[in-house]
């Protein structure tokens, strides 16, 4: 197939993701992480500032989406923001995914390998959560510094420039968003400049790098103050010091992944993968292996669903990073035997992998099962597509019909993506099938959903709806941050995400003292009560024991009962008196 024609069964395809996209955009709701990131950003929008109102540094991320929020909430209301949201992530990632398309173009890999190594890095996200956040800020980022600075490296060199300015503005960016993997996206742009320097071209990338960190730097250190930062640094850490040390979360998840690895239900995949990546093994074979490893991940990941319930490879950025880890042998052994010219895009993608990812995995209370990587996987996913399908088109079976082993890799690895996409959804909406429309209106509508996370989106939009009246500010206790959406309610609390943080509470009642900001409105999710009722956690709790004189108990005691799960949860409601 030629390039021309291939290039246009790339734009048909592209177009068929962008129509499957739409639909994924519409499935699955939740009141928690998939709302949490909007409530993030409304809350910017609002007018609140970064550290020194909202102590949460995974705000920085939706702070890029908060101006579409106060657009959008200043033309529309809250109706539709959610999903809206979730378009304007997919419009941003579109842009990125044909610059990026462009980038490995101008690099020298062909059309349909290009199409599916993006198709891998860009459907995939964090917690199949959708929308401008702090995981997706430096996926992005990392797909734009992946693809453009192979193309500065490996391109034409007067147009390197054209490629490297974006690079030094979304590093940056990404960086702030997720600061567990700056590090690793500091070497990132030393490896860059190194790469360039080379050849000459470095030059656009230093002053880009130079411009947005100190605009960066303007911002957070002359708006916000340091003390602001490290206070909020302090609180986070104070808070999750209890759940478990950076290193118990990085020896359980490292843990996790080899007993992965080793399951009954991944040897399959893992016997596949052996077969492709063992340079003995007949050309043919390999091939095959290659061709159909993500055929036989994606079923067993679906039959785990079935045998387990719930498993660590149900969300899809866990499969991209097993597909890493398989795959990446080959990956090696090709561009090191057959094809130096992907060097450079190894070099660019290792530090993320290498440095990135046992940070995140660190500073990360989600563990393993909720495909949590991409951001720091993404970047090497790429670099292994491209190997591995160049792999597929060099060594095919048989001069006549490579063409044809690279056509079967493409629709085995993007079909199978897109299913596994589909299986599930975040929390307990079930399959896509089951689905049903989320309460209309407001910022669910135009989602599906189902499962006990309807239940609970309507149990939670009645009561919102009931108590909480336009123009009043709100206080959420628990994990129910969906809740800010329904009204658009001022978020009067330090943090959007507030929990029973033990004594570290009082840093919440500091944060009232001294801004002098009672909610009208607090929410208990009655998940957060401990067994022996509320009135005796109240007196426990440093934030409620501060609050409680000031307001009276209106509703939704009824709904406590001890152990429950937080979509099962009520909400005992607290006006001010």
């Amino acid at each position: 197939m030629s390039e021309a024609r291939e290039s246009r069964v790339v734009a048909l395809s592209a177009l068929a993701l962008l129509c499957w996209m739409v639909v994924r955009l519409v499935s699955g709701a939740d009141l928690y992480d998939g709302s949490h990131i909007v409530a993030l950003a409304q809350r910017i929008a609002q007018g609140d500032l970064l550290f020194v109102d909202e102590m949460n540094a995974q705000a920085v991320g939706s702070a890029f989406g908060a101006p579409f929020v106060w657009v959008w909430t200043h033309l529309f209301g809250q109706n539709f923001l959610v999903l809206a949201y979730r378009w304007f992530y997919l419009l941003v990632a579109a842009g990125v995914g044909l610059f990026s398309y462009r980038a490995l173009r101008a690099g020298g890999i062909r059309p349909l390998i290009a199409f599916t190594a993006l198709a891998w890095a860009l459907v995939i996200t964090s917690y199949h959560v959708w929308g401008i956040s702090y995981n997706t800020v430096p996926t992005l980022a990392m797909v734009l510094a992946t693809c453009c600075g192979y193309a500065a490296v490996r391109g034409p060199r007067e147009r390197a420039a054209r490629w490297l300015v974006p690079v030094g503005v979304a590093l940056p960016c990404g960086a702030i968003s997720l600061q567990s993997l700056a590090p690793s996206m500091v070497v990132t742009a030393m490896v860059l400049l190194v790469l360039t320097w080379r050849r000459g071209v470095w030059l656009p990338l230093l002053v880009s790098l130079a411009v947005t960190s100190a605009v960066i730097l303007s911002y957070f250190l002359g708006v916000i103050g340091w003390s602001a930062i490290k206070a909020t640094i302090d609180y986070t850490v104070d808070y999750q010091a209890p759940r478990s040390t950076p290193g118990e979360r990085l020896s359980f998840t490292t843990v996790s992944w080899l007993y992965e690895l080793i399951r009954p239900v991944r040897l399959p995949a893992v016997l596949v993968a052996l077969v492709a990546v063992v340079p003995v093994v007949p050309r043919a074979w390999r091939v095959r292996a290659a061709v159909w490893f993500p055929v036989v991940l994606g079923l067993t990941s679906l039959l785990a669903l079935q045998v387990d319930g719930i498993n660590w490879m149900r969300y899809g950025g866990s499969i991209q990073l097993y597909t890493v880890w398989c795959l990446l042998p080959l990956a090696l052994w090709w561009t090191w035997r057959h094809d130096r010219a992907l060097a450079p895009l190894l070099l660019i993608a290792a530090p993320t992998v290498v440095l990135g990812l046992p940070m995140v995995a660190a500073t990360t209370y989600a563990g393993p099962w909720y495909g949590e990587f991409p951001p720091a996987s993404v970047a090497m996913s790429i670099a292994v597509s491209v190997a591995v399908l160049r792999f597929v088109a060099a060594q095919g079976l048989g001069a006549k019909v490579r063409a044809g082993s690279l056509r079967l890799a493409v629709i085995a690895s993007v079909g199978v993506l897109l299913i596994t996409q589909l299986a599930t959804n975040f929390y307990g909406n079930g399959a896509f099938v089951s689905l049903v429309p989320a309460p209309s209106p407001g910022p669910y509508a135009g989602l599906l959903s189902g499962g006990r996370e309807l239940w609970h989106l309507r149990e939670v939009d009645q009561t919102v709806r009931q108590w909480v009246k336009p123009g009043q500010s709100l206080m959420v206790y628990g994990a129910v941050t969906g809740a800010f959406l329904i009204t658009g309610a001022r978020a009067d609390t330090n943090i959007v995400w507030l929990e029973d943080f033990a004594d570290i509470g009082q840093v919440s009642v500091d944060w009232y003292r001294r801004t002098d900001r009672l909610p009208d409105v607090i929410l208990v999710s009655t998940d957060a009560v401990q067994g022996d009722g509320f009135e005796a956690f109240a007196r426990r709790d440093p934030v409620l024991s501060y609050l409680l004189p000031h307001y009276r108990r209106a509703a939704g005691l009824e709904t406590f009962a001890p152990g429950q799960y937080r979509s099962q949860a009520g909400l005992i409601v607290l006006v001010k008196q």
